[in-house]
């Protein structure tokens, strides 16, 4: 792995990072086809700046981890700002905010947990975690453009109850990895 912690992929997630005030400021002042344009050119950038990344041999620690940093602070901002501001013509679930922002911030605490302790771990996306990011982008995506349209999405509660299942399951996929991660580790080491 790459040791320089600015690469062309790490100026693109940072891009990403700055994504988020336009996108909440949008969302705040009602500005939706800006909201939605801000947040579909965030999300492309998230799969841009790993393929960057891999084909100029960039890939570096620093890199990932704050790709996995920007994409949970985008998608939380995101959701906590429709909520907050509570201008769509539906709902979003305040439990639907909870579950998210709680599953986030416990994997990043428990990736810091690690890196702290042992000093070294690799930060490899799951299937399901890659999953479950696409998932949260599509609904966002949805619920802004319901905004721009003005249309009442009456299902929205049931996509809310699916991702949120889905993210639980990524949750705990993660957990499992991290605990066989961190048994390993100790194991090598009592010997």
């Amino acid at each position: 792995m790459n040791t320089r912690k600015y690469t062309y992929a790490t100026l693109i997630t940072f891009g990403r990072l700055f994504c988020v005030f336009p996108i909440v400021y949008a969302i705040a002042t009602q500005k939706w086809t800006m909201a939605f344009f801000c947040f579909a050119v965030a999300a492309a950038t998230d799969g841009l700046d790993g393929f960057i990344a891999r084909m100029l041999d960039e890939c570096t620690f620093f890199g990932a981890a704050l790709d996995a940093c920007v994409d949970k602070i985008m998608i939380i901002a995101t959701l906590y700002s429709l909520i907050f501001f509570n201008h769509a013509a539906f709902s979003i679930p305040v439990w639907f905010l909870g579950i998210i922002a709680t599953k986030e911030i416990l994997q990043l605490i428990g990736a810091f947990y690690i890196y702290r302790y042992i000093h070294h771990f690799e930060i490899k996306p799951l299937l399901l975690g890659k999953i479950t990011m696409a998932l949260y982008v599509v609904l966002l995506a949805f619920f802004l453009y319901a905004c721009i349209t003005k249309t009442s999405l009456y299902i929205i509660e049931y996509f809310c109850i699916f991702v949120s299942c889905i993210a639980c399951i990524s949750f705990c996929q993660y957990s499992l990895v991290a605990y066989r991660y961190i048994n390993g580790y100790m194991l090598c080491n009592k010997k």
